[in-house]
């Protein structure tokens, strides 16, 4: 599943709301097409609609459990927190505008998490979209279990997909898309720019089913693994009445214009190479990993790790998200010694099958605050950058401070002793005057946030400059 789920409060007021963002975009700077939907929804004093949102709730109960050794005390709380508001929202707003400016192109959703609580969620889906008269189909990954209810019912069908993935379903199956509308690829001129790789990695499903029009967007592909397998989520749409048709939608992404991202295949290619698609061994690797414990120990100035595992498979490599030069084969017990403070991690890459993922393990005995201060000075390693970091604690747009330090460093580097100069020549002196009064709790922080820095990088003279500033900003709060 692709899906954020985030409480937002009003600064200077009681409203809350839910916000849902459900996408087919992973936490990555991939540079592939994706979709994501936002959904609203106000917090009330009492239980909302427990029909609507349950769902939702439930997938975060789901998350939770499946989570339970690799989250902390405190992250479950606030997961219980959150499932807590979410029963208090009556309904999610699913208004957006379309070209013309009319807001209301959706009147329901229904969110759909497959492969988790509900058994037969997949199914379902798998089932209506296969019940559509008119479909337009796009998923980077496809196979011919994925796809092959989808000429069910005689009607309009469209196949939009990766170029390498149409070899993953048969020639029958690619012949009856060509006959119907057409199989469509992106345009080969995306692919190979040289600024960036824009493959298809959208997940929608555009279904017209007994006379309503419906639009499905998330995580699932059209595959078996998609429908009846994994742990997915969807959120189903449907459009207010009049308001969208197969046509529409269709026209919206393939059209005679320059702008359209996607062609045409005709020819299906038989010596095409078939993805790799069996990442049954990663999967079990992340399993057993999950289940695996890990301890940080001191070694003098260094710090060594020890993993600790009951189950065992062959095949698995693990190591340090920061030390790959430490790779080693899973055992039922490994050791990694010399660690750096600022190396430490909860993060591990997992390698299987030809595959990697990165999991996070609760370790015991890690010396987080040591390690933060100790992260900190190694990107605080100057005066110059200690004052900068100060610019974007303080600075109200970090963005302006940026550019008026950079502009200051050239003129103080034509000055002996410039850099010096600086605290009273920059627009930090003005940050510390002015939230001296209008925010004075920004300065009394600021001794928190320096504690630990290594003395060398404050410069000769701040800490009496500061103090200065500190007790005015307390003074002013008492006020």
């Amino acid at each position: 599943p692709k899906v954020w789920i985030i409480k937002e409060t009003e600064v200077d007021g009681d409203l809350s709301q839910i916000k849902v963002i459900v996408s087919s975009r992973n936490m990555t700077q991939s540079g592939c097409l994706d979709i994501a939907a936002v959904l609203t929804g106000k917090i009330c004093n009492v239980d909302g609609n427990i029909g609507k949102v349950k769902p939702l709730w439930e997938f975060l109960e789901w998350l939770k459990s499946e989570s339970k050794n690799t989250i902390s005390k405190e992250q479950t709380k606030k997961i219980d927190a959150l499932i807590s508001d979410l029963k208090k929202v009556r309904k999610f707003d699913v208004r957006i505008e379309d070209a013309s400016g009319n807001p209301e192109v959706f009147d329901d959703y229904e969110f759909i998490p497959i492969g988790m609580n509900d058994e037969n969620a997949g199914h379902r889906c798998f089932d209506e979209i296969g019940n559509s008269r008119d479909c337009v189909v796009m998923s980077p990954f496809i196979d011919e279990v994925g796809l092959k209810n989808i000429f069910t019912y005689a009607g309009r069908k469209t196949l939009i997909t990766r170029k390498e993935w149409l070899s993953q379903i048969s020639e029958e199956l690619f012949e009856k898309f060509q006959e119907s509308d057409g199989v469509y690829v992106v345009k080969g001129e995306l692919l190979d720019s040289d600024d960036v790789t824009s493959d298809l990695h959208a997940k929608m499903y555009f279904s017209n089913n007994a006379g309503r029009n419906y639009l499905y967007l998330g995580s699932t592909n059209a595959t078996k693994n998609g429908f009846y397998r994994n742990a997915e989520f969807l959120l189903k749409l449907r459009y207010s009445p009049n308001l969208s048709s197969y046509n529409v939608y269709r026209n919206e992404l393939i059209n005679d214009e320059r702008e359209c991202l996607f062609e045409r295949i005709t020819q299906y290619d038989t010596q095409a190479e078939s993805p790799i698609v069996n990442d049954e061994e990663i999967r079990k690797a992340v399993i057993i990993i999950q289940n695996t414990k890990a301890t940080v120990e001191s070694s003098g100035e260094l710090w060594n790790v020890k993993l600790t595992t009951s189950k065992l498979i062959d095949g698995i490599k693990i190591y340090s998200i920061h030390r790959p030069d430490m790779i080693q084969q899973l055992s039922k017990e490994n050791t990694f010694v010399g660690f750096k403070l600022v190396e430490l991690s909860e993060l591990y890459v997992v390698e299987a099958g030809g595959f990697s993922r990165i999991v996070k393990l609760q370790t015991k005995g890690l010396p987080t605050k040591e390690r933060d201060i100790a992260i900190k000075n190694s990107i605080i390693d100057s005066p110059s950058k200690f004052l900068d970091y100060l610019g974007y604690i303080l600075s109200d747009s970090p963005e302006s401070f940026i550019t008026e330090r950079e502009h200051l460093k050239k003129i103080l580097e034509k000055i002996p002793g410039g850099e010096s100069k600086y605290l009273l020549d920059s627009p930090l002196y003005e940050d510390f005057l002015r939230l001296s009064y209008s925010e004075p709790d920004r300065i009394i922080q600021i001794k928190d946030k320096i504690d630990g820095l290594d003395k060398k990088v404050i410069p000769e003279g701040f800490m009496n400059f500061y103090s200065a500033f500190e007790k005015a900003a307390k003074t002013s709060r008492r006020k």
